[in-house]
């Protein structure tokens, strides 16, 4: 379920615009799957292409995006992993964005959870500060024909969102729900949808969803 409560309260500590880095040479690692991957526009036609420091306005931001990852990739596969490679960066913070791959691909809320668990057991206590970031869910569109038209796609979503807030609130980690930047809650059925103009097809976002994205995420780089 989508916790709407917590979805209003994070709308007043969003910022209205992308704000400067008040130190652009804080070594930043961006970990994830396709999210975090195609910034570099690979997937959107040739309509943009960028790169997360030209975005954030930083000199020293490390993109570590894994088309097709799930939690479990992100903190077991290859050699070294890219969990390894993370900390083997020494960054001043990481923002972490897992948990679609998991969702597409049926994987169990259980094991999701766990791999979460593993990546920030280990940056924890490796002394790496980190944020954890929320999923953004499907546009409506896609969600009525993807796998066959099951439904099931964003409930998933949801719920690894959910059992992440909760499992960062127990542990004492820091959790950026960025959806009331790019998502809406539907009239219709009153569940959360990623916003057509936000998207390249209605998963992955397009050039004016990462810049959408970015007004939170440089207001909470800021604070560390």
């Amino acid at each position: 379920m989508v916790n709407q409560s917590l979805l209003i309260m994070s709308i007043s500590m969003l910022s209205c615009v992308k704000q400067p880095l008040s130190n652009p040479e804080k070594k930043i690692v961006m970990l994830g799957d396709s999210q975090v991957n195609l910034i570099d526009g690979s997937f959107s036609g040739g309509d943009f292409s960028s790169t997360w420091n030209e975005l954030l306005g930083s000199n020293n931001t490390v993109k570590l995006g894994f088309n097709g990852y799930t939690a479990q990739d992100i903190a077991t596969f290859g050699s070294p992993t890219p969990l390894e490679q993370t900390v083997s960066e020494s960054p001043d913070i990481v923002y972490l964005m897992i948990g679609d791959n998991d969702a597409l691909t049926g994987v169990s809320l259980a094991t999701t959870m766990n791999y979460i668990d593993v990546i920030c057991t280990e940056l924890s206590s490796q002394g790496i500060p980190f944020v954890v970031m929320s999923l953004f869910p499907l546009t409506y569109a896609l969600q009525q024909t993807i796998n066959g038209g099951s439904g099931l796609i964003n409930p998933r979503m949801y719920d690894i969102t959910d059992s992440t807030i909760a499992y960062c609130d127990q542990q004492g980690y820091e959790f950026l729900d960025l959806r009331t930047s790019l998502c809406y809650i539907s009239e219709m059925d009153g569940l959360l949808y990623l916003k057509d103009e936000y998207s390249q097809d209605g998963l992955h976002l397009n050039w004016s969803g990462y810049n959408k994205l970015a007004v939170p995420l440089s207001f909470n780089i800021n604070t560390h």
